[in-house]
């Protein structure tokens, strides 16, 4: 067995409870003893502004405004606890995250879950579109994959990764995985949950790139309150690579009125909690990427996108609306930003690392999320502003101004959810980046129903998207992919 290193801090965003771990290795069903754990006084830390309002480019916040360290109740401090019979055989009783709402994972030694499997396309999507879709291989045909997907590509092997859920397992809602897999190959990482549904703690991924996850987690007892009212209620993540046999840094605090998100990348975990700040994945420092208080027009953040050591994030609330970056050594910046410009504006940006793309508007809002305006454009990946603004390009008209769902983009292809009534309600546009081209996949209303949700991802020969269909007696929400080459000859560009 290896140890695992562990800092404790102690606090809550003003004071901060994170646990790091170090190293990997088990023995049965017990975790390895770790270290001592080590003390770190944050308020030594020395942080410098380098502009109003900006930190020192490259030198880290107070880790924690608290700079005193607490007994952590490890593995060796938790109770006895017998798994249920649902645990398959080997996997671990996973206490990082709390004695009171253990997590079971395989470890070194467990039973590996099945590979995701596919079958074609259920109607009322149209089978011209080469389509297939998640199968349910676990609930009997009531497919059950959760809401919240994460689409990404392992550079390394260039495999597609999913995150997604495996919600009431065999019919028990108090069973549920929290999974990511290959595409089409073996599931890498794996959560299960035995813990009474949407009672004490409740995970979900937040963030998937490259080959790096973060578990969002509220709550840390066997069946508390998960609301507000409840004074003890803590948020925070389980981050590591998918892969790995364990989970590389676990963060805790208690949580604030509005919870945050997170978000990941081989660099960076961000948090983003009104102010986004980026954590090193050792959690001994942490950076402000983007503060409202701190913009020219006090705009509040949105999405953000992680790309190596780059933070992408879209600010905005209506008009004036655009895309900030920043990274640790050169701050932050703007990269598309028109400042006290009301009428013009950025939203929906996304990146695969290689094309960017957004949707530029102009003009009056109309109010039902159109202006006079509306393109997408795009320009190669740069996180410099002023290269971005003399290799942008237009590629075509929009059909909607901003959503809160960005573009999905891969391999010279965007697509994005089209929330406009006239055009299909929750339709599917998919845009070539090369020349324009676009193609438009209505929904369907009646029953048996048809929208098409948040796209993913694409591949060179696949688009990933969510799709939730409803026959009056089932309700499927699951993971759909649409052949590129299966489109048809779509419509040209304006």
């Amino acid at each position: 067995m290896s140890t695992r290193r562990r800092v404790v801090f102690a606090g809550t965003l003003g004071a901060i409870a994170a646990v790091v771990f170090a190293g990997s290795g088990s023995c049965g069903q017990s975790q390895p003893s770790p270290a001592q754990p080590a003390t770190v006084d944050a308020s030594t830390t020395d942080s410098k502004p380098d502009a109003p309002g900006q930190p020192e480019a490259g030198a880290p916040d107070a880790a924690a405004e608290a700079d005193v360290a607490v007994p952590w109740d490890g593995p060796d401090g938790c109770a006895p606890f017998d798994p249920p019979p649902v645990v398959p055989a080997g996997w671990e009783r996973y206490t990082g995250w709390s004695c009171e709402c253990p997590l079971y994972i395989r470890g070194a030694n467990g039973v590996p879950l099945p590979p995701v499997e596919w079958e074609p396309c259920a109607a009322p999507i149209p089978q011209s579109l080469g389509c297939r879709q998640m199968k349910d291989t676990w609930n009997g045909g009531s497919v059950s994959s959760g809401i919240f997907y994460r689409f990404s590509v392992d550079p390394s092997t260039g495999k597609v990764l999913l995150a997604f859920d495996r919600m009431s397992y065999e019919g028990n809602p108090s069973t549920r995985y929290r999974i990511v897999a290959e595409a089409d190959g073996p599931v890498r990482t794996a959560f299960l949950q035995v813990n009474p549904f949407n009672k004490g703690c409740e995970f979900g991924y937040d963030g998937l790139t490259d080959d790096t996850y973060v578990l969002a987690g509220l709550g840390d007892t066997w069946d508390g309150g998960l609301s507000n009212s409840n004074p003890n209620l803590t948020e925070g993540f389980i981050a590591g690579h998918a892969g790995s046999a364990y989970p590389d840094a676990v963060f805790k605090a208690h949580a604030p009125q509005v919870h945050s998100d997170w978000y990941v990348s081989p660099e960076w975990i961000v948090q983003n909690s009104n102010v986004y700040t980026a954590w090193s994945w050792d959690l001994l420092s942490k950076r402000t990427v983007y503060n409202p208080a701190q913009d020219q027009d006090h705009l509040p953040g949105g999405l953000a996108t992680l790309v190596g050591k780059e933070v992408f994030v879209e600010v905005g609330d209506g008009l004036p609306a655009g895309v900030m970056v920043w990274d640790a050594d050169n701050g932050l910046r703007p990269l598309i930003r028109w400042y006290g410009d009301g009428s013009q504006g950025a939203g929906n940006f996304t990146t695969d690392g290689k094309n960017m793309v957004w949707t530029y508007v102009q003009g009056a809002d109309h109010g039902d999320g159109t202006y006079d305006t509306m393109s997408v454009m795009t320009a190669p990946y740069t996180a410099d502003g002023a290269q971005a603004l003399a290799t942008m390009r237009r590629v075509r008209s929009d059909v909607k101004g901003f959503d809160p769902y960005p573009w999905a983009v891969g391999c010279g292809y965007a697509a994005r959810s089209a929330t406009v009534p006239a055009l299909g309600n929750n339709a599917l546009y998919i845009v070539r980046l090369s020349d324009g081209v676009s193609w438009l996949l209505p929904d369907k209303l009646d029953l048996p129903s048809l929208h098409w949700s948040i796209p993913l991802g694409a591949t060179c020969g696949e688009l990933f998207t969510t799709v939730d269909t409803e026959d009056g007696t089932t309700h499927t929400i699951t993971i759909a992919r649409i052949r590129l080459d299966s489109l048809g000859p779509g419509t040209p560009p304006d």
